[in-house]
């Protein structure tokens, strides 16, 4: 790697959030990126802290977060995850409710709760869809006349908001390995950034530039080097432990189906093989039953009649007897 090279690669932005950007002269960083995801101006007050920030539970799930507050008083969740997650979903919700619910005291009402945004920059293939970023909002539309329901007059007063949307959580999923490295935006640019671990030629966000001069590994300590090393070696092999853990599941799961799918067929061939046998028992007793009504004389259209078989199928047994000339 070129010296240049080494000197455009920057510190990942999982590490970054992590351990180096809780510091008031960093949040232009943090607000940089927010404001180009969420299309308009962001200011944070506060970087807070919350139980989903613990370190194990980081580590064990390859899962980073950070808990900001804005000017406007709302909560911005920033997840970065590493993982594959089959109910990632469920727990993204279940992460907002935790993190309001620590937020909400004791005897407040209601009308305290906060509006909150998760933020999720996921390294793996999530659900089934076409783009790289997505935005998830909660709205109320009838049933019969497909109205959306907005607020009373009092409450949009009161909270200064205009649909239950603007109080209800959002969700914005950024799947970093989908993108395919055409900048179209300024979130595009980020979008690289996470991607690459490097800032793209001609960027227009203002605030990349303090990060590709704040964020430089080769201007890091001795010691914050050796740590992020650690971190990243870590990471690779927990990396590779779930991807394994995933492929292996669908081996095995893969297996299982067609262990299955032999069993049913085993049991298919018994179920046909029982059909089959009583088929033939049957037509084995119409053969003995046509033959000796036959040699008693009876009639054709009568032996018919008696084994509910068309003549045709009586003609047919007597002569593959040889009762017949």
């Amino acid at each position: 790697m070129s010296k240049r090279a080494q000197d455009r690669k920057l510190v990942s932005f999982d590490w970054a959030i992590k351990y180096l950007l809780r510091d008031k002269s960093d949040y232009v960083i943090l607000e940089g990126f927010l404001s180009a995801l969420f299309q308009q101006e962001i200011r944070i007050e506060e970087i807070l802290e919350s139980e989903t920030n613990a370190e194990t539970s980081n580590d064990k799930q390859i899962i980073v977060d950070l808990l900001c507050k804005t000017k406007e008083n709302e909560l911005v969740l920033i997840e970065v995850q590493f993982s594959r997650e089959l109910d990632f979903f469920h727990r993204i919700i279940y992460g907002v409710s935790r993190v309001l619910s620590e937020r909400l005291k004791k005897g407040d009402g209601y009308h305290k709760v906060a509006k909150i945004y998760a933020v999720c920059l996921v390294y793996f293939d999530l659900g089934f869809g076409l783009d790289y970023v997505y935005r998830g909002q909660f709205s109320f539309f009838g049933v019969h006349q497909n109205d959306q329901l907005g607020l009373s007059k009092a409450q949009e007063l009161r909270y200064r908001k205009s649909t239950p949307r603007e109080i209800f959580p959002e969700f914005f999923l950024l799947k970093i390995n989908s993108f395919e490295g055409r900048i179209k935006s300024q979130l595009d640019e980020w979008i690289y950034y996470f991607q690459k671990m490097e800032i793209p030629e001609n960027y227009t966000s203002e605030a990349l530039a303090i990060v590709a001069e704040k964020l430089r590994v080769s201007q890091m300590k001795a010691e914050d080097s050796k740590a992020y090393q650690k971190y990243h070696r870590r990471l690779g092999l927990s990396k590779s432990f779930w991807e394994n853990a995933y492929t292996e599941g669908v081996l095995e799961g893969a297996l299982k189906g067609i262990e299955q799918g032999i069993e049913q067929g085993i049991e298919q061939g018994i179920e046909q093989g029982i059909e089959q046998g009583i088929e033939q028992g049957i037509e084995q007793k119409n053969f003995s039953f046509v033959a000796n009504a036959h040699n008693k004389g009876l009639s054709i259209d009568f032996i018919a009649e008696l084994v509910n078989l068309p003549e045709a199928k009586v003609l047919e047994i007597l002569h593959a007897q040889g009762l017949l000339k």
